[in-house]
């Protein structure tokens, strides 16, 4: 099954961070460093046909975006046990990236399927990923704004046609908690809460240094997520029609990409148009659209691209 690929990633990371040292980076070389080596000697394959079915409609997968949050619970208090044994200053950079890389693939990117299904107990289950790097409000930004106003300049998670990335960053993320407040500040209120609470339970639990250790790997994964917003709608705009209110939101208004190893390891999220025309519909029926602009590469490299050159 194609879609264990982010756990395949996920025990790299564990191995590295349990022999501590240089070793402890080795997460972070595997999702980019070997991730998008292969991705881009793969290539692109799409969900067209008998091949295809058998390659992303495969319904057991759903499985794993539930296993999702257990397996990031226990691999971030293995990091941390590792934190406390391992506190040289090569093993705990490493941890911190290769932790916060892990949980931006496996704990946000599910978090971001099952935030929009309807039933309520998938929702929470999106909401504990988001609350383990410290994110839940990214919720109300995401499903209730971000769908909205995507591809508008309404959109802070809409990234502007030569805009670098590192202002992206600070725009997107200090814009969309002052709009997720304005927009629902009581269910902001509750899920900062949540955030507290956690961030309470590192605290007293395991003290001061893990606490800190807790929240840089919640800015590496906030970073990552931030970074595949930029160049999912890079500089794709709606237009205004004449009654002053943007067009409806079309396949042309984000960036697809068909890279295989991409949509493995991040559940199909490089279909994005469809996600974008359909939310609801699940990670493995989403399709091709042919009219969407297609990305250059798979994502990993596209993220990395992004670092060095607007994209």
């Amino acid at each position: 099954m194609g879609y264990v690929l982010s756990f395949l990633i996920a025990l790299g990371s564990a191995f590295g961070v349990f022999k501590g040292g240089w070793f402890s980076f080795f997460g972070a070389l595997l999702a980019f460093g070997l991730h998008p080596t292969l991705d881009y000697l793969v290539g692109e394959r799409k969900p067209g046909g008998l091949w295809g079915k058998i390659l992303f409609h495969q319904p057991t997968a759903n499985f794993l975006l539930f296993l999702a949050t257990p397996f990031s619970i226990l691999f971030l208090g293995f990091s941390f046990y590792q934190f406390s044994i391992q506190p040289d200053m090569i093993s705990v950079a490493g941890n911190i990236f290769s932790t916060g890389v892990l949980l931006g693939v496996l704990a946000i990117n599910t978090a971001h399927e099952l935030v929009h299904r309807r039933k309520s107990w998938h929702r929470m289950f999106g909401l504990t990923n988001l609350t383990l790097v410290n994110f839940t409000w990214w919720k109300i930004a995401h499903v209730d704004l971000h769908h909205r106003h995507v591809s508008t300049p309404l959109d802070a998670a809409s990234s502007r046609k030569n805009e670098i990335v590192y202002a992206f960053w600070f725009r997107n993320f200090f814009v969309s908690v002052v709009d997720s407040c304005k927009f629902k500040p009581r269910l902001f209120l509750q899920y900062f809460l949540f955030n507290i609470f956690f961030n309470f339970c590192v605290f007293y639990f395991f003290g001061m240094s893990v606490w800190i250790y807790s929240m840089l790997i919640s800015v590496v994964s906030i970073l990552m997520l931030l970074t595949v917003d930029y160049i999912e709608h890079y500089s794709l705009e709606r237009k205004l029609t004449p009654a002053g209110t943007f067009e409806p939101v079309k396949h042309e208004h984000s960036w697809d990409c068909y890279y295989l190893l991409t949509n493995f390891t991040l559940f199909n999220l490089g279909y994005h148009a469809h996600h974008h025309w359909r939310a609801a519909v699940s990670f493995e029926q989403l399709l091709p659209q042919e009219k969407s602009p297609k990305m250059k590469y798979g994502y990993s490299l596209m993220m990395l691209r992004s670092l060095i050159l607007k994209n």
